[in-house]
């Protein structure tokens, strides 16, 4: 009988410790299944969109050297104004790879993207030579000499 107790126990220990390895290996399968895969190596890395040359010229400008002068970009409009005056000047401007202007329109000057900044009212003409957040720097087609501004906050 003796036996027969000490087997019991042995028997319903060794069940148990079964058991409780099934459960844990049940638990782990549904954590697999369940977890989001792995981020790093599934998903794409989300790619930043490049701010087009029109939305990074939109807003004020001054001159770095000049700085009673301002331009202002707003949306198609061309604006400029020195300190004194009273009004801006307004003018349409359009941005291609070449100038667009009727003096300008049989130049072989041309760039890979929107580069140049043709002004309708006046036929002039800028070739954009640096653009980010900060600084915008143009040079006078034509003429050649170049026009540093820095944008205002």
């Amino acid at each position: 009988m003796r036996r027969l107790i000490i087997g019991l126990i042995c028997v319903s220990i060794f069940a148990s410790c079964v058991n409780k390895d099934n459960k844990g290996e049940a638990a782990q399968q549904n954590i697999e299944e369940t977890a989001p895969p792995d981020s790093l190596t599934t998903k794409p890395v989300e790619e930043v969109k490049e701010r087009t040359n029109l939305e990074m010229l939109q807003g004020r400008w001054q001159h770095t050297q000049d700085t009673t002068n301002y331009i202002a970009f707003d949306q198609n409009i061309y604006r400029e104004i020195v300190i004194g005056i009273t009004d801006w000047s307004n003018e349409q401007f359009t941005l291609s790879n070449k100038c667009t202007n009727k003096s300008d329109k049989d130049s072989n000057l041309t760039s890979s993207s929107d580069k140049y900044i043709s002004l309708t009212g006046s036929n002039r003409c800028f070739y954009i030579i640096k653009l980010d957040s900060n600084e915008l720097s143009l040079s006078y087609v034509g003429r050649g000499n170049t026009l540093t501004y820095k944008k205002e906050n």
